[in-house]
């Protein structure tokens, strides 16, 4: 799970590649840089992997009662 959220880090903020998809959507939507689009990148990754933690830790407390 750590790994994915570490290389949107790392492919996607720290550094923008001409071929990269942060420079691709900042093509289609010329309002954000592409380091802002890899940030929300990352920060959608993190929401979705602490609410399917949530959801996993739910369900195995749901699970042993």
């Amino acid at each position: 799970m750590k790994q994915k959220v570490r290389d949107i880090y790392d492919d996607l903020i720290t550094r923008t590649a001409e071929g990269s998809d942060a420079v691709a959507c900042h093509q289609l939507i010329p309002c954000c840089i592409p380091r802002c689009v890899g940030v929300q990148f990352w920060l959608v990754a993190f929401a979705f992997q602490i609410i399917g933690l949530y959801f996993a830790l739910v369900w195995m407390v749901n699970d042993n009662e």
